[in-house]
């Protein structure tokens, strides 16, 4: 969130020329679930679907989890890997089954350059998204901490996922799988104060 306004709030997307309009009413639902009827704050990330409408300054957006969770980019548009984004939601198709180990104990050669870009230390997967993109899925951003076992995922599975990185130099990122970033949920900044101290997982 840019800045609050009478009528809604203005949204940076990162994109330089760009920004989107949030009324009031494509948020109210957004705030009553995960804000506790509390508005927007400046500084908020919020996750937005782009809604149908005239080509206007700036570009109409909605937060509501039920147009949210349900919005993604599909194979059959046109897309250049300079229109993707972290926190784009795709569909993806499991195209390899990476266990380290087994890896390093085979004949089969893999570049060093293809295990790097697995972000994983033990196991992962390779994906594919919108016909022709490539991304890795490390064990942390399975579908939940408790389903980290590479016997949840075959080739050709299909998953949601959303894009977490981005390297557009070799056409790669990284996704998860995990369910509350999938759906959308995102931290609540508000009552923050600098010197806060968090310990991740």
């Amino acid at each position: 969130m840019a800045s609050v306004e009478d009528h809604g709030y203005i949204v940076d997307f990162g994109i330089e020329g760009k920004t989107g309009f949030l009324l009031r009413k494509n948020a109210a639902e957004f705030c009553k679930v995960q804000r506790k009827g509390k508005s927007l704050c400046v500084g908020q990330v919020v996750h937005c679907v782009v809604l149908a409408g005239q080509d206007m300054r700036a570009v109409p957006v909605s937060v509501n989890p039920s147009q949210v969770g349900v919005a993604m980019m599909s194979s059959d548009q046109t897309v250049g890997v300079g229109s993707l984004l972290p926190g784009l939601l795709v569909k993806a198709e499991v195209s390899e089954v990476i266990d380290i180990q087994a890896l390093l104990c085979s004949s089969m050669l893999y570049s060093l350059h293809d295990i790097i870009y697995s972000q994983v230390a033990s196991n992962g997967l390779f994906v594919t998204f919108l016909d022709g993109f490539t991304g890795s899925v490390a064990p942390q951003h399975f579908v939940s901490p408790h389903l980290q076992s590479l016997e949840n995922f075959k080739v050709k599975k299909k998953m949601k996922g959303r894009l977490l990185w981005v390297d557009v130099a070799v056409k790669k990122a990284g996704l998860t799988f995990e369910k509350v970033l999938v759906e959308g949920k995102t931290f609540d900044f508000e009552g923050l104060e600098i010197g806060t101290i968090f310990e991740g997982r």
